[in-house]
């Protein structure tokens, strides 16, 4: 391309535009998913809803940048001409990067104005330092030029950004607006043959017209960093041309602009209008509004959290709501109040982004609109203040625990349909329920909506929930799953390292996302807290079984570090015995091995004796032997024999199949149920363990399965489920499994996946009532097994009996405190 564009100007031109348009073109997909994976939005004052995610501007710099980069290589007269001012080319260069990093820097952290006008006016600095600059020729006194000189420059760039800032926030069609306004003072520039100018605008056009010939969210917004980047190329690129060079009589426009543009900036205020009027509604309106001034600065001042929602309340009976619900993002209800039996009908639902939950407000609809709009936005400012002080208690309770033992858990998911996320959860509960005090450092995202969870810091039943920003990537394909490993990563590590020493004196940490561990092991070198190391799956083995790694240097890497993690935790936690055995061969460390396997909760499932007629009306089923399998339908798991197993009983109508929960392989159920007509399967997405015993009451059996090349890195935690409600399980797994052995001891049938024929006849006999399996023997098994009570109580064990660093240990002899 070079060679081709040393000939003559146009063609140069013309390079330069294609070669901005293609990189752009390509970009913007790569800057839209990388948005959308760390939810970054357009800000704006406009009411337009724009889904596409920002950071536009990326697509817009760095293929300007890339541009220039090329143009300094070519040796022909468009490049000698650029080269003939060398401090402004390194300007044009110095500024564009400057800039656009100032702008990327309001997309992500959106930055209080003083700040983004500082920064905008050092990148000016930058530029007149460079040669950018307006000499103020009518100002006659010489000594007066230098200052008005720098004022005017800085004037002109900074309100030149800042009026395009406004332009993108205000027009929905800003990129259109800005590429027109683009070939316009390129028709100008050629016109009055300004080379420079051409190359600028070329080179700008083509960044626009290869971003919009995206759609959709593919497409990134502009966003600051675009408008920001256009308005100051836009404006030293005009003062360099000599496009406004002797025009200093318009330079009091100018400066109107830029104060009208300051001023328009400046965020519609949501707080109340005040009128004078003496009227009964403004009076009313203002009343309200000092009203919520009182009761945020009661809220503000107050330390107890019964307080703090009796303020609440009584804002809310002030404000002739007749009732407040709230509830954590659990669901678990924590307060309720209402002024009469009869709360009345559901006005709005308010979450607490800071203490997590939800606040649903109860009152009378028949209002007057105006004041009804008043009273909302009163009581959401008070609500917000209600938020910040809940926060502030759960942070000073969680800063100050007395007990000796005090134990942070790492695991990206808490609670919701995560297997994992369950398994903390209830192990959090109960540990603190144990005396230890519990904090679970996790993601702010669900586990299959990916819905941003609120709570930043949330306590329920004494567990202090700490949660991160967390990036939504997604799980499609292994590139999103590294990048969201790798942010979770670097957020737990960031709070981590601000945490004090003494604050914990242990981490325990899981394996999701995989080697989190590594986290623990930082932890016990800088802050020297006990490190537990949870294995639920054996990474990188894991990846290597399920052929998303091969045997190379990354494996190697990766199975060298995880064996130091085994080595150097002060305990490791096994779920099975063929993954103790797995972990023993890897460890050096014998004796910090631990197995404890993973539970059901006895009290949330129990065995239900008739089935639910109403729900097998509500499903479409009759009441016949029922094989249920609910959890993952991932790589780890034999789907491809449960499709098998269907089309081997898709005649056989004294049978029918429930499956519940999602992932890569669910397509494979859905198109063999409508490939092969199978009318005796039902699908269903995954379904919260609150509910989970009204469907397992349903079932006669529950089908658990694990690919051969799993065995001793993995166990399905649906397992423990089954075995609660009193199910036999139906396991499909290799010879050598655990979960064979379970179904030795009168648990269940065991089968190779791949013995289909086998797996029909059997289901066929167990519908006709043959062999059953005791529903009682099953369920006492469980109890002396594998129940909630009896498994977490062995984990706090482990932690006490690990016991705190020797520096706390000492520090609490000293102060008289003893276990």
């Amino acid at each position: 391309m070079i060679e081709f564009l040393s000939n003559f100007p146009y063609k140069t031109y013309i390079g330069l535009l294609l070669s901005s348009l293609f990189a752009s073109y390509w970009l913007a997909p790569k800057i839209s998913w990388f948005a959308q994976g760390i939810r970054i939005r357009p800000r704006g004052h406009s009411p337009r809803k724009q889904q596409s995610p920002t950071l536009g501007g990326l697509a817009m710099g760095l293929p300007f940048i890339f541009g220039i980069s090329l143009l300094l290589l070519l040796k022909n007269q468009v490049s000698e001409n650029m080269y003939t001012v060398p401090l402004q080319m390194r300007g044009l260069l110095f500024g564009s990067c400057a800039i656009l990093a100032v702008g990327i820097v309001q997309d992500l952290f959106n930055l209080k104005r003083p700040l983004r006008l500082v920064l905008q006016s050092a990148v000016a600095v930058i530029a007149y330092h460079y040669g950018f600059r307006i000499d103020p020729s009518v100002i006659g006194n010489p000594l007066l030029r230098p200052s008005s000189d720098l004022l005017l420059s800085l004037m002109w760039i900074v309100g030149l950004v800042n009026l395009l800032d406004l332009l993108y926030r205000l027009l929905p069609a800003f990129q259109t607006f800005l590429l027109l306004l683009i070939l316009v003072l390129l028709g100008v520039a050629f016109s009055l043959d300004e080379y420079r100018t051409i190359i600028v605008c070329c080179l700008l056009a083509g960044s626009l017209l290869g971003h919009l010939s995206h759609t959709g969210p593919v497409r990134p917004a502009l966003g600051s960093s675009g408008a920001y980047f256009a308005g100051f190329i836009l404006a030293i690129t005009m003062m360099q041309s000599g496009i406004v060079a002797g025009l200093v009589e318009i330079l009091a426009l100018v400066t109107t602009l830029i104060i009208v543009a300051l001023l328009l900036l400046l965020r519609i205020p949501d707080r109340l209008t005040l009128h004078t009027d003496r009227n009964t509604t403004n009076a009313l309106l203002k009343s309200m509004h000092y009203y919520r001034l009182a009761a945020e600065l009661k809220l503000q001042t107050t330390t107890d959290p019964s307080e703090s929602w009796d303020i609440l309340c009584m804002a809310a009976r002030e404000l002739n709501y007749t009732g407040l619900s709230l509830q954590a993002t659990s669901g678990l209800a924590l307060h309720h109040w209402s002024a009469s039996p009869q709360a009345g009908t559901l006005q709005s639902e308010l979450t607490m982004p800071l203490s997590g939950g939800r606040l649903s407000v109860y009152g009378d609809a028949a209002i007057d609109s105006r004041l009804k709009d008043a009273r909302k936005l009163s009581f959401t400012a008070i609500a917000d203040a209600y938020d910040q002080s809940r926060e502030q208690a759960i942070l000073r309770e969680a800063d100050r625990p007395p007990n000796p033992c005090r134990a942070l858990l790492v695991n990206r998911y808490y609670g919701g349909m995560a297997a994992t996320g369950q398994l903390v959860e209830e192990l959090a509960e109960d540990l603190a329920a144990a005396g230890i005090a519990v904090t679970v450092l996790t993601g702010d995202l669900g586990y299959v909506s990916m819905s941003v969870l609120s709570g930043r810091n949330e306590r329920i039943k004494n567990v202090h929930i700490r949660r991160i920003l967390s990036t939504r990537f997604g799980r499609d394909n292994a590139l999103d799953r590294m990048m969201d490993f790798a942010f979770f990563y670097l957020s737990s590590l960031a709070w981590i390292a601000k945490t004090a020493p003494d604050r914990y004196t242990h981490i325990l940490t899981f394996t999701d996302p995989p080697l989190v561990a590594i986290l623990g092991r930082i932890a016990q070198r800088t802050k020297k807290w006990r490190f537990i190391y949870c294995v639920q799956d054996l990474y990188p083995e894991t990846a290597r079984a399920l052929g998303m790694m091969s045997q190379g240097p990354v494996f190697r890497l990766s199975q060298r570090l995880n064996r130091h993690l085994l080595n150097r935790a002060d305990a490791v936690v096994a779920i099975s015995g063929p993954m103790e055995d797995h972990i023993r061969s890897l460890a050096n460390a014998q004796d910090s091995v631990y197995r404890i396997t993973n539970w059901a909760d006895p009290e949330k499932i129990r065995p239900v004796r008739a089935k639910d007629q109403s729900l097998l009306r509500e499903l479409g089923l009759v009441d016949v032997y029922t094989a249920i399998y609910a959890g993952n339908m991932g790589m780890a798991q034999e789907i491809e024999a449960l499709v098998e197993i269907l089309k081997a009983c898709s005649t056989n109508d004294q049978i029918q199949f429930i499956f519940m929960g999602d992932g890569t392989k669910r397509h494979l159920i859905e198109k063999a149920i409508e490939e092969y007509d199978i009318g005796n399967a039902l699908l269903l997405p995954y379904q919260h363990k609150t509910t989970l015993e009204r469907f397992l009451s349903l079932a006669d059996i529950g089908i658990v399965s694990l690919a051969p090349a799993m065995e001793g890195l993995a166990i399905p935690s649906k397992t423990y489920s089954y075995l609660a409600a009193g199910l036999p399980i139906l396991a499909l797994a290799a010879e050598h499994s655990e979960l064979k052995e379970y179904a030795a001891a009168g648990l269940g049938a065991h089968f190779a996946p791949e013995a289909t024929d086998s797996i029909a006849q059997f289901l066929a006999a167990q519908a006709r009532g043959a062999r059953r399996f005791s529903q009682s023997a099953i369920r006492e098994d469980f109890i002396g097994r594998f129940a909630r009570p009896l498994l977490t109580g062995a984990y706090a064990r482990l932690i006490r009996e690990t016991g705190p660093p020797l520096d706390q240990q000492n520090a609490q002899s000293e102060t008289g405190v003893t276990h």
